[in-house]
């Protein structure tokens, strides 16, 4: 489980190498190119981190936990209570999406 420390994954999850080739896997490096309105970047919240729209849920922790074999309805439960799970559903969705389109390397 991912929430702003050391990863922690299910029992079941891969190694932390076969982890990072995963689909999603840090796809909002160039968040600033990216739109999604359910992700926002304010400099007063989390330090510019790209966040959950409404809250200071790191979106990268969402992909990195959805990445580990979480699934909205996990992350909302069982990490961040109070996360609103379709705006969680649509962060993991645009991760794919944007994790799928990025050049290769």
């Amino acid at each position: 489980m991912h929430l702003l420390g050391p990863a922690k994954t299910p029992s079941d999850a891969k190694t932390k190498g076969e982890i990072r080739q995963q689909p999603y896997y840090k796809c909002f490096m160039q968040i600033d190119r990216i739109n999604c309105s359910d992700i926002e970047v304010k400099a007063e919240i989390m330090p510019g981190a790209p966040v959950i729209r409404g809250t200071r849920v790191p979106a990268q922790a969402v992909l990195d936990n959805a990445n580990d074999g979480f699934t909205a309805e996990d992350i909302v439960a069982d990490i961040y209570p109070g996360l609103p799970v379709e705006p969680t559903r649509r962060v993991i969705a645009f991760g794919r999406r944007a994790h799928a389109s990025a050049p290769a390397g």
